[in-house]
């Protein structure tokens, strides 16, 4: 028993350590081991009490609390920033695809030469043109993965799938459907496409100018959903995220509460922005 050491005792759990180690220490293990002996020192300067390890505890939740928003902002800004690459390859697959067509965009919709009874969206019709890859019109912080290939081109699936798109082309240019990207007085401040919200039974591919616009399957609202910030493509083929103070998830959007009416330009005020003039 002499050399009965902090080993011995190392069993008990956090919590029982100091109620056992007291006992020991106080009235003594069989006669031998002693307040004041070596083994009782070493094992009072090693044991806390259960108050100071609910301290430890709380100040490791405290800092979880402080650290974790940051984290989140972290990962947002990180795919804020994979979604404006994706708008920088939309705007160069643009201009690639205008530099083939006699200088027009791509329509917002057009007859599937593979299967002539369909259409095609625009982003369908650049992606059977190589213009884009696969998964250039997915956005990291949408709720739909959109990833194109062979099987989504089939007659059953271009309609369905070339349309449930996370970006949305302008209505004005969709309704024009023969737009020139030489058009704009001034290319650097006007958008082709930008973030659009992509929920069940709307269609993402064409995007509103302003709220009044939006209609389920056929139009959708710009969706602020990088922190308030709705990612655009312009026609000098340039891609940057737009602020606005609109917080609310994509999918929960009403009159008051859009990126429209929290800061975002609308057609009836900034006409030259949605390429109207």
């Amino acid at each position: 028993m002499r050399n009965f050491s902090i080993r011995k005792i190392a069993g008990f759990t956090l919590i029982e350590l100091p109620v056992k180690t007291s006992h020991l220490c106080s009235n003594g293990m069989n006669g031998i081991q002693r307040k004041n002996s070596p083994a009782c020192r070493q094992v009072k300067l090693c044991s806390f009490t259960l108050i100071e390890l609910l301290v430890v505890i709380a100040i490791i939740a405290i800092l979880a609390a402080m650290l974790l928003p940051a984290l989140s902002a972290a990962r947002e800004r990180a795919k804020t920033s994979n979604c404006l690459s994706n708008c920088k390859q939309i705007g160069m697959g643009t201009t690639m695809y205008a530099n083939a067509h006699d200088d027009y965009l791509p329509p917002h919709q057009s007859v599937n030469v593979d299967y002539p009874s369909e259409k095609i969206s625009w982003g369908g019709l650049m992606w059977k043109g190589e213009f884009i890859g696969d998964r250039t019109l997915s956005c990291p912080s949408s709720y739909n993965s959109v990833e194109f290939n062979t099987y989504r081109m089939t007659s059953k699936g271009s309609q369905t799938y070339s349309y449930d798109i996370p970006y949305g082309i302008c209505r004005w240019i969709a309704r024009k459907n023969a737009h020139k990207l030489s058009t704009p007085k001034d290319p650097s401040a006007s958008i082709i496409f930008g973030d659009s919200v992509d929920k069940k039974n709307v269609s993402g591919y064409v995007m509103a100018e302003q709220w009044s616009q939006v209609k389920d399957k056929e139009i959708a609202s710009a969706a602020s959903r990088h922190g308030g910030g709705v990612n655009f493509v312009y026609f000098d083929g340039h891609a940057e995220t737009y602020l606005t103070k609109c917080q609310t998830d994509s999918y929960s959007y009403a009159a008051g509460d859009n990126p429209y009416e929290k800061g975002l330009p609308v057609y009836s005020s900034n006409k030259a922005f949605w390429a109207a003039e």
